[in-house]
């Protein structure tokens, strides 16, 4: 792993995978390593301790990277910190990081991705939750159109497009193709999701790119509890 640390941070991202925090604070102290990226990623010290899985072990040296990086600092992807960590399923570090943001939550990726996007195509419902705990914004767009709800329904995702829902994420939002959500629930016969939409009070008369409603979709599938 080392091989991928280049210059005069390596030794930093080496104490850093020994998970030595008098070593971390050490170098920190000798040098200034706030905006430092020294590794072919473009990764900086916080972002590489994201991915390894010692990382969750200590949350003082956690702590301390954060209060020493600049936390808005961004990868070769435009992944922040945060997100980092989101796409590491690292949700105790999430914890520790999300009080020391602002709107910067919210920042885009080069995919177009928030935080939040990438917490629900990592199907990671504990990061939803504290991602949304913290006001994550819910009606961004990624570049390729998808709102996080709509990717909740597009991979059946149950429990996170509750938590979305009942964090008013709207659900009349279309996609590309003109389908609404409720019609794509019902097409992939996830009725808990339908009924969800219904609560929230999405349009029952949405349809898919074939023109056909949630309604028509339950009537298919025999289920008339939707």
């Amino acid at each position: 792993m080392y091989d991928n640390y280049t210059g005069v941070a390596s030794e930093l991202f080496k104490a850093i995978q020994e998970n030595s925090l008098r070593k971390v604070k050490t170098l920190f102290e000798d040098n200034n390593y706030e905006n430092v990226k020294c590794d072919l990623f473009g990764y900086t010290p916080l972002m590489a301790a994201s991915k390894l899985s010692l990382f969750t072990e200590n949350t003082v040296l956690i702590n301390y990277l954060i209060e020493e990086s600049n936390i808005d600092e961004t990868d070769n992807e435009g992944n922040t910190p945060l997100m980092e960590l989101v796409l590491n399923d690292k949700d105790l570090c999430l914890r520790n990081i999300l009080g020391y943001y602002g709107k910067e939550m919210d920042y885009v990726n080069n995919q177009g991705d928030t935080a939040l996007h990438i917490a629900v195509n990592q199907r990671n419902s504990t990061s939803v939750k504290l991602l949304l705990k913290y006001e994550a914004e819910t009606e961004i767009k990624n570049r390729d159109g998808y709102t996080p709800l709509m990717l909740a329904v597009m991979y059946n995702e149950t429990e996170i497009a509750s938590l979305l829902l009942k964090n008013y994420a709207d659900g009349d939002k279309l996609y590309l193709n003109g389908s609404s959500m409720i019609a794509v629930a019902a097409k992939n016969q996830n009725f808990d999701i339908v009924k969800s939409l219904v609560k929230s009070e999405a349009d029952v008369d949405g349809k898919d790119e074939n023109g056909t409603t949630a309604i028509i979709y339950a009537s298919k599938f025999n289920n008339y509890d939707a």
